[in-house]
């Protein structure tokens, strides 16, 4: 489910660009920068999140980041102007970090699934 929710907030922009652009007034130049931020604090944010799971678990880690997606959603629905509109986004992409970790522990799970497979095969 986290990784679900997670996605829907880090995508809510694309079916909604043409709306947002109108209602807005905002230019295309400004759409695209919109949609840019959500990789602008991805960097940084994993350096944080990985220490977070370090310290407090991937649970808590990510429970937390669930909680705080609450916020830049609401901000980004309730925005009415451009600089409203890169605030929620860049905070946005903090929370989008949940995809990629659980695409991490996905491929480190499935690894070791696969080791265990070929080690017990070339045992028997």
């Amino acid at each position: 489910f986290a990784f679900f929710l997670s996605f829907v907030v880090w995508f809510n922009l694309a079916p909604l660009a043409t709306t947002v652009k109108a209602d807005l007034g905002l230019s295309v130049a400004q759409i695209r920068t919109v949609a840019i931020c959500n990789v602008a604090l991805t960097i940084p944010a994993r350096v944080l999140i990985g220490m977070l799971l370090d310290k407090f678990g991937p649970r808590k880690t990510y429970s937390t980041i669930l909680i705080f997606s609450v916020v830049p959603c609401l901000l980004f629905a309730s925005a009415q102007d451009f600089n409203q509109l890169v605030i929620a986004r860049l905070l946005l992409s903090i929370s989008a970090l949940i995809n990629s970790k659980l695409g991490e522990i996905r491929n480190l799970i499935i690894g070791i699934i696969r080791y265990i497979k070929y080690s017990w095969e070339n045992i028997t």
